[in-house]
């Protein structure tokens, strides 16, 4: 894959946490999505790693945030849930969806955007519901 281009799913998540979002990258795929940012598919060797993100995330659909305590003590994921709120209210972004893996709360503004539970729905069922949330976010008005 690699390169910058427009993504319509960002994947923000903790270097922890990656096996596990690489299965959800997968099962995303499955469900049809094609253009998912996952920084090792999406950033080629060589580039600039901040603008990359900036990129990535400045061209974005939905912001998927895998939370977890790995997740909330990481400094690029904050960063990444920043720039993801800002483009949300900018217009840019139509959809932050975080994902729970772990019983770490949730912080400030992220509490108001509804999420997913991993340990209550199976990988494929989140990619149903992600692909599903996706095509909402598609349409006219798709951030409301």
């Amino acid at each position: 894959m690699g390169g910058i281009g427009l993504s319509e799913v960002f994947l923000s998540h903790n270097h922890k946490d990656k096996p596990w979002v690489r299965e959800l990258h997968d099962a995303l795929q499955q469900q049809g999505v094609g253009d998912i940012f996952l920084d090792e598919y999406a950033i080629d060797p060589g580039e600039r790693l901040i603008p990359a993100l900036e990129q990535g995330l400045a061209d974005t659909r939905m912001l998927v945030l895998v939370w977890s305590a790995s997740a909330a003590g990481s400094r690029w994921v904050g960063l990444e849930r920043e720039m993801g709120l800002v483009n949300h209210l900018a217009g840019v972004t139509a959809r932050v969806v975080p994902i729970l893996l772990d019983d770490t709360p949730l912080p400030g503004f992220l509490r108001l955007f509804v999420h997913e539970d991993a340990r209550s729905r199976t990988l494929p069922e989140l990619a149903v519901r992600l692909a599903r949330s996706l095509e909402h976010a598609r349409r006219p008005g798709g951030a409301v």
